[in-house]
């Protein structure tokens, strides 16, 4: 995306460069959450799927809550984020223009990071790496550079645009509460193999059986 903002000139390089750091920041706490949250789901499934649910919408909504913050934050004291960055007057003006949709896409990339994480828990990544590929890459930058270089729309274009192959991606990541999460569960327990075939009733009677031959040794 450097690439193509470099197109358009110094300017709007330096305009977009404090966006793209606060997206950078930002980032790192829906996506910290998410890790979190595929490594315990992916513990818990296998256990007990009605808890793996539930820790996974209670972590969901917790993450949106979050993240909420950070964007109304951002949106509210941006005057205070800009001069945190700058004091030049023709850069300010030109995040200040793009400012509502850069808030957008942090939302939307931050929901990506989420969903991501209920993904990786599931063992659904072969399947989120392909639609990643096909909306970032062949659908989303394709029209980035199109609307943004070739139509000459700029960095306006470029941060407009530049959320919607993520809401894409989310809805289609939205089926993952869909999904029959008992068969997932089970098949990572048959994959890992953790069904043994001894139950707790026969594990207990071998152990009184060897018992009882330790003793009954002994005795003799």
């Amino acid at each position: 995306m450097g690439t193509i903002v470099g197109m358009m000139g110094v300017i709007p390089l330096s305009v977009h460069t404090i966006p793209a750091v606060a997206v950078s920041l930002t980032f790192n706490i829906p996506l910290s959450i998410g890790n979190a949250l595929s490594v315990r789901l992916g513990k818990t499934l296998p256990v007990s799927v009605p808890r793996a649910i539930w820790l996974s919408f209670g972590t969901y909504i917790f993450g949106l809550l979050v993240l909420l913050m950070v964007c109304a934050s951002l949106d509210i004291w941006r005057e205070s984020v800009l001069a945190f960055f700058t004091n030049e007057a023709v850069v300010k003006e030109g995040c200040e223009e793009i400012w509502p949709d850069v808030v957008a896409f942090i939302f939307h990339i931050g929901i990506f990071a989420l969903n991501l994480g209920i993904s990786n828990g599931l063992g659904k990544q072969m399947v989120i790496g392909a639609w990643t590929v096909i909306f970032l890459w062949i659908l989303g930058l394709p029209l980035i550079y199109y609307t943004a270089i070739v139509q000459g729309g700029g960095l306006t274009k470029l941060w407009h645009w530049l959320y919607l192959p993520y809401l894409l991606v989310n809805i289609i990541m939205s089926f993952n509460f869909i999904f029959d999460w008992e068969e997932l569960g089970k098949e990572i327990r048959i994959r890992e193999k953790l069904d043994s075939p001894i139950n707790h009733d026969e594990t207990n009677q071998l152990t009184n059986d060897e018992k009882s031959k330790q003793y009954g040794s002994i005795q003799v």
